[in-house]
């Protein structure tokens, strides 16, 4: 993987993957499990979502602009923006897998969405970008925000997002089937959703860090959730780009992290009225 940084003066159909149950060609792609019950947690998920948390941990100590304060008026702010894609003649894909719960509505296979990338700008789809360092794990004052998480079609909508921490998560079920929504790592909840949509559960997300969601019924059914003190943060796109406005000038450390790929971070730094371009390749 290599990737280039440049700054600029700031200005104003998905390929659904395939299915690769055997043979794999990229690291990372196993063969998943029949449902029907639960599936253990993936080994290599965990790990990644582990040194996802401990480089995170380890990148909000490092703060190279001290004389910044988090949370302050700055008259002029720069911006964070790029891609992730793939280069090669061959895309990856996303894991298929059987389904043994309640095929008569959710059908008789379903994808893990472990790999979206789209075929004309080969960009990767759900990848989870912020920022650390320059004072951000201790900012004030981002605004809460609210996600409304449904479980549809036997998936959960969104698949990643980014919250503030504080920020209200919002539970429904719009299936005529039952579905839990179990939270680990940086969640801890595990709230069983009647079919029909009819009675939505709320939770507040306080702790920052990552939550991955999954359903205890579907065991395909995964979803990502990043949460931060600050608001620099941002998912990719089904192009696979991303932005993050209004970032304070200063050094930080970029975090890049997919479910499948794990997590890539880089040295970058902002400067006032100016736009960081990251360009991040797979593949090579």
């Amino acid at each position: 993987m290599n990737w280039t940084i440049r700054s600029r003066p700031r200005s104003s159909a998905s390929l659904w993957c395939s299915v690769i149950l055997a043979g794999a060609a990229l690291a990372g792609c196993g063969p998943a499990g029949e449902e029907g019950n639960q599936p253990q947690q993936s080994g290599n998920l965990q790990q990644q979502i582990k040194r996802q948390e401990t480089a995170s941990e380890m990148t909000a100590g490092h703060s190279p602009s001290k004389e910044i304060p988090a949370s302050a008026a700055f008259q002029s702010t720069g911006a964070v923006e790029g891609s992730v894609r793939f280069k090669g003649d061959r895309l990856p894909t996303s894991t298929i897998v059987p389904v043994g719960a309640d095929p008569q509505y959710c059908g008789h296979e379903q994808s893990l969405e472990d790999c979206i990338v789209d075929p004309e700008t080969r960009g990767l789809r759900h990848v989870i970008v912020h920022l650390s360092g320059n004072n951000l794990e201790i900012w004030e004052g981002a605004q809460p925000g609210h996600l409304l998480l449904d479980n549809k079609n036997c998936r959960f909508e969104p698949h990643a997002a980014v919250l503030a921490a504080g920020s209200i998560l919002e539970l429904r079920n719009s299936d005529p089937v039952l579905h839990t929504v179990h939270a680990y790592f940086a969640g801890s909840f595990n709230i069983a959703l009647a079919p029909g949509g009819g009675n939505n559960v709320k939770r507040r997300l306080g702790k920052p860090g990552l939550i991955q969601l999954r359903c205890d019924a579907h065991g395909w059914m995964n979803a990502f959730i990043r949460v931060d003190r600050h608001p620099f943060h941002a998912v990719t796109d089904a192009r696979g780009t991303f932005k993050i406005p209004d970032v304070p000038p200063g050094k930080y450390v970029l975090e890049a992290w997919h479910e499948r790929f794990g997590p890539k971070q880089m040295e970058i730094e902002v400067q006032a009225g100016k736009t960081v371009q990251v360009n991040l390749i797979h593949g090579e």
